[in-house]
């Protein structure tokens, strides 16, 4: 896994697959990228909290957008997201507030 810092100081875990345009993946599904990443490059990470991310408290969803907008950044400045249902939330309000996500899709249950 690689690291990046968040713009509160958190390190978020994540891990780059394939090759293609950029897709950030919310939400854990191992089949899911794999199958994205024949196509696109794919970007999943441990959300705040979880994993090998670190957390800051308290929580906050802003927080969780900010770590979101530092991936794609990372990820060329613009990106599409596909959140699984547990995400989707998070996913949405990340839509709202930032222009560098190009598309969203939003898994159903």
């Amino acid at each position: 896994m690689n690291t990046l810092t968040s713009y509160d100081g958190t390190t978020i875990a994540f891990e780059r697959l394939g090759d293609g345009p950029p897709i950030v993946l919310v939400g854990e599904s191992e089949p899911l990228a794999t199958l994205l990443a024949t196509r696109f490059t794919v970007y999943r990470y441990d959300r705040r909290g979880c994993g090998g991310s670190g957390n800051i408290a308290p929580y906050c969803l802003a927080r969780e957008v900010e770590d979101l907008e530092a991936l794609i950044e990372l990820a060329g400045g613009r990106a599409c997201v596909v959140a699984l249902p547990s995400a989707a939330e998070l996913a949405s309000a990340a839509a709202r507030a930032l222009p560098c996500i190009t598309r969203l899709v939003t898994l159903p249950s």
